[in-house]
C-alpha cells in the first residue's frame, strides 16, 4: 500500500508541476543593459553581468513579465525592436535601473571632427559617400534649441544660408551649407541616420502587453515610438524630444515624424506622464487607413510643447471604428513654435488636431486639458468628422490671443468667441477661455511636482 501511494502521490505532484508549467511556462527574468560597462558576451541577468547593446536585445525573444532593464545614464545610438512578445499575463518591461538620467537613446550619429567633412562647392561642405543609408530629415547644429536644427532643402541649389541642408539620394550623403568647416562652426553635430523610411527609433507591430517605461529618445528621423496593431502598449515616464522630418516616400512630397503614433487596430494602450516636445508632426497620435479598429486607447497627465501637433487623430475607412479614446489631464503649450513649423509645406501648429474622419465612433473624451497658445488653433476638427455626438469636450483650459482659437466642423471662432462656440457645438460647457493666469494655475494642477519648474519655464514665454 505504501508503494501505491507514494504512486500516487508522485503522479498528483507532477500533474501541479505541469499545471504550473502551462499557466506560468517560463518564470520571469531581469536583464541589464550597460552601455559602458556591459558585454554581449555576458548572460545579462544581474547588472554585473549585463550586455552592452540594443542588438543584444533585439535579437532575443523574451516571455510574459520579463524585465529588459538600461542602465540610468547610459546612451545607445540603436534602434529598439520588440519581437513577437510571446501573449501572456503579464507585461513585458523595457525600462530603466540604477540613478541618474534616463536611459537615452539617439538616432543620429556624430559629425563633429573636421575629418567628417569635404568642401565640395563654394561653402558647401559634404558627409563622404555613403554616409547616410536613406534620406535625412533631422540635423541638430549646437546645443538643443529651436534654432539650432537643420533646415531641409530639396534641392542642392537650394543650400544658401546657414543650417540649410540637402541629402544627396544618389551618393547618399549630406550637404550643408557652411562659411567653414561645420565642425569648428558648430562643435556638436548630430544627424539623424536611417536604414529606410520606416526606421523607428521603438517599433512592434503585432505585439501584446509591452511596457516602456523611463526612456529618454531623441535626433530621429521617423517615429520616436511606432506600434501597429498591437494590444495591451503602455508608454510610461518617457521623454521625446527632437525628431521627425524625413521624406515618407521616395517621391519626396511628404515628411513626417510622430513622437508616439498607434497604428490601426492597436487596442488597450496608455500613454502616461510622458514628457514630448520639438517633434515635427504629432507628440501623440492614433490613427489609421485601412479598415481597423483602434479602441480604448488612453493619454494621461503627459505634457507636450513645440509639436506641430500635440494630439492627431484619423480613421478614414467607413469599415473602421474607433471607440473609448479618452485625452484627460494633459498640458499642450505652443503647437507651432517648434522647430519644424517654419520648414513645412503645411503649417498649421494645433493643440488639437481632428483630420477627417469616416468611422464609427463610440466614447472619444477630451477632458481636464489645459491647452496654452498654439500658433494655429487651439482645436481643429474637419467638417468631414462622422461621430461628433460621441466626442466629448469638457473641463478643458484655453488660451490663444489671437487668430482662430477653435475651427470647428468648418466653423472658426476666436478667443473672444468662446461662449459662441459652446453654443454652436454644445461641448465644453464647463470649460473656461480667456484668463491667462487662470489658465496657466489650471496647467500648473496637471503635471507632476517634479516637472513643475520646466512648467513655469515655458509658461514664463507666455504673456
Amino acid at each position: 500500500m505504501l508503494g501505491l501511494t507514494l504512486f500516487f502521490a508522485s503522479i498528483v505532484a507532477t500533474l501541479h508541476v505541469n499545471l504550473y508549467l502551462i499557466g506560468n511556462p517560463v518564470r520571469p527574468i531581469t536583464y541589464y543593459i550597460d552601455s559602458g560597462l556591459g558585454d554581449d558576451g555576458n548572460d545579462g541577468k544581474s547588472p554585473e553581468s549585463a550586455w552592452r547593446t540594443v542588438s543584444k536585445v533585439n535579437d532575443q525573444l523574451f516571455h510574459s513579465g520579463d524585465s529588459i532593464l538600461f542602465v540610468r545614464g547610459g546612451c545607445w545610438r540603436e534602434k529598439l525592436r520588440i519581437q513577437d512578445s510571446r501573449f501572456g499575463q503579464y507585461p513585458i518591461t523595457f525600462g530603466a535601473y540604477g540613478s541618474g538620467a534616463k536611459p537615452l537613446l539617439l538616432g543620429s550619429i556624430m559629425k563633429n571632427q573636421q575629418a567628417d567633412w569635404t568642401l565640395v562647392g563654394p561653402a558647401i561642405w559634404a558627409t563622404s559617400v555613403n554616409s547616410f543609408p536613406a534620406d535625412v530629415g533631422f540635423m541638430l547644429l549646437g546645443t538643443e534649441a529651436t534654432n539650432h536644427t537643420g533646415i531641409k532643402c530639396e534641392r542642392l541649389d537650394q543650400v544658401d544660408a546657414p543650417r540649410e541642408f540637402w541629402y544627396n539620394s544618389i551618393l547618399k550623403r549630406v550637404h550643408v551649407y557652411c562659411i567653414q568647416n561645420p565642425a569648428s562652426e558648430y562643435g556638436s553635430i548630430e544627424i539623424a541616420y536611417s536604414s529606410d523610411r520606416h526606421d523607428h527609433m521603438i517599433t512592434g507591430t503585432r505585439v501584446a502587453h509591452i511596457t516602456i517605461k523611463d526612456l529618454a529618445i531623441k535626433y530621429f528621423n521617423s517615429h520616436g515610438i511606432a506600434f501597429a496593431n498591437s494590444r495591451g502598449v503602455t508608454i510610461q515616464g518617457c521623454d521625446i524630444a527632437f525628431g521627425g522630418g524625413q521624406y515618407q516616400y521616395e517621391a519626396q512630397t511628404v515628411r513626417y515624424g510622430n513622437g508616439i503614433e498607434f497604428w490601426e487596430g492597436t487596442r488597450d494602450a496608455r500613454v502616461e506622464r510622458c514628457k514630448i516636445w520639438e517633434i515635427y508632426d504629432a507628440a501623440m497620435t492614433n490613427q489609421g487607413n485601412n479598415a481597423n479598429e483602434q479602441r480604448n486607447i488612453t493619454y494621461f497627465r503627459n505634457m507636450l510643447w513645440n509639436c506641430e501637433y500635440d494630439f492627431e487623430y484619423w480613421n478614414l475607412p467607413e469599415a473602421s471604428a474607433t471607440s473609448t479614446i479618452a485625452f484627460t489631464g494633459n498640458v499642450c503649450l505652443k503647437a507651432g513654435s517648434g522647430w519644424s513649423h517654419s520648414q513645412r509645406p503645411d503649417p498649421s501648429g494645433r493643440c488639437l488636431c481632428f483630420f477627417k474622419n469616416l468611422a464609427a465612433v463610440t466614447s472619444f473624451e477630451m477632458a481636464n486639458n489645459s491647452f496654452i497658445e498654439a500658433t494655429g488653433n487651439a482645436m481643429y476638427l474637419h467638417s468631414i468628422w462622422n461621430g461628433l455626438d460621441a466626442l466629448v469636450l469638457d473641463n478643458n483650459s484655453y488660451f490663444q490671443q489671437t487668430g482662430t482659437m477653435i475651427s470647428y466642423h468648418g466653423q472658426a471662432f476666436t478667443m473672444g468667441q468662446f461662449a459662441q462656440y459652446q453654443a454652436y457645438s454644445g461641448k465644453d460647457a464647463s470649460s473656461f477661455s480667456g484668463d491667462l493666469a487662470l489658465v496657466k494655475d489650471h496647467a500648473r494642477s496637471l503635471v507632476d511636482p517634479s516637472d513643475s519648474a520646466l512648467l513655469e519655464s515655458i509658461l514664463s514665454t507666455i504673456t
